[in-house]
């Protein structure tokens, strides 16, 4: 994990880190988010870690991200929870779960740090049938139309 305890910024509901190439990101937060963080961080500190890495393990050392897939994998192997259960998987979802909750292209492209708007539309503005139907329903324009009744 690239993120940095001193690189957080919760009063900000963000997080300022780095990716695989070095590109400066800001991770978003919710509200629940930085809850979850702060209940942690007691427990982190006890631990008595030996880097700045928000996660880690129990002695205290930065998880790395095979770590990271290894605890994923293990909570989901618990839950009993089939399917993708790995970082990326989610990744994937938040993308699928903003776009289905209404957030422009634009916006999702941002928040995923995509280099351009045709990423985040090549990979997530793919719909289902009963997805189309139902946004074709929703948003028509003929949907503000009179509705024409036949004459006797």
């Amino acid at each position: 994990s690239k993120i940095d305890v001193d690189n957080m910024e919760l009063n900000l509901r963000r997080i300022q880190t780095t990716t695989k190439g070095d590109k400066h990101v800001t991770l978003r937060l919710t509200n629940i988010t930085v809850q979850a963080i702060k209940n942690w961080l007691p427990i982190r500190a006890s631990l008595a870690p030996l880097d700045h890495k928000l996660l880690t393990n129990k002695r205290g050392v930065g998880l790395a991200p095979l770590g990271i897939y290894r605890a994923i994998y293990t909570l989901a192997e618990r839950g009993q929870i089939t399917g993708r259960s790995n970082p990326h998987a989610f990744r994937h979802a938040f993308a699928r779960d903003l776009l289905r909750n209404g957030a422009d292209l634009s916006t999702v492209s941002q928040l995923m740090n995509h280099s351009s708007i045709q990423v985040t539309a090549d990979y997530y503005a793919r719909w289902s049938d009963d997805e189309l139907q139902y946004s074709h329903n929703k948003y028509s324009p003929a949907n503000s139309l009179p509705l024409i009744t036949p004459r006797d």
